[in-house]
């Protein structure tokens, strides 16, 4: 069961916590890129 709620939640949430940042980023490094910022919304 626990295996399950690891697997289940965690890692999803890891995931899409690992794209936000990695857009964040994405967006800092380059401020200028509007359609980047585009992309994040």
């Amino acid at each position: 069961m626990v295996e399950l709620v690891i697997f289940g939640i965690a890692f999803p949430l890891l995931a899409w916590l690992a794209t936000i940042r990695a857009r964040l980023l994405t967006i800092r490094v380059h401020p200028t890129g509007s359609f980047k910022l585009g992309e994040a919304l």
